[in-house]
């Protein structure tokens, strides 16, 4: 059952998925449904989804993505002072998904150690090139301090 994708781009995953059906292993999938299979397996780093990708001949890149983020702690001097402020953080993301290298701008320092902590608990899927996961580098953000909320 092979589907338009056949004719563009992954006519090396066409001939595979060809050597499927014809090794009779039973496979009633089609290559655009198997891809996202492969691309989702990938993803999740489970076992094999980006080797299958590889094998297929099909490119699988994405930015890193944010899995959780924790919101920072407000500090105490600022609140008490009402203090309010915005930070401007810039970081890279290692392949293993871990904040790194963070570099903070606040307009008072007051709110530095506050968003510094809170950028390093933060954890994320790193960027993947052709299925390898690798560092990302000056990703920015920001955190705003704010009383109101």
């Amino acid at each position: 059952m092979h589907t338009k994708a056949c004719a563009g781009d992954y006519t090396k995953a066409c001939e595979k998925l060809g050597e499927i059906y014809q090794l009779g292993k039973g496979v009633d999938i089609d290559l655009e449904t198997a891809i996202g299979f492969y691309q989702k397996d990938c993803r999740l780093k489970k076992a094999g989804g980006c080797a299958q990708l590889k094998s297929l001949g099909v490119k699988y890149s994405h930015e890193a993505r944010p899995i959780s983020r924790y919101p920072p702690l407000y500090p105490p001097r600022a609140f008490s002072k009402g203090l309010q402020g915005k930070c401007k953080l810039t970081y890279d993301v290692s392949a293993k998904g871990r904040v790194q290298n963070v570099k903070v701008d606040c307009t008072n320092r007051i709110f530095n150690r506050a968003a510094l902590a809170s950028i390093r608990k933060w954890k994320y899927e790193p960027q993947i090139i052709d299925g390898v996961a690798v560092m990302s580098k000056g990703l920015t953000t920001s955190i705003t301090f704010n009383l109101a909320e």
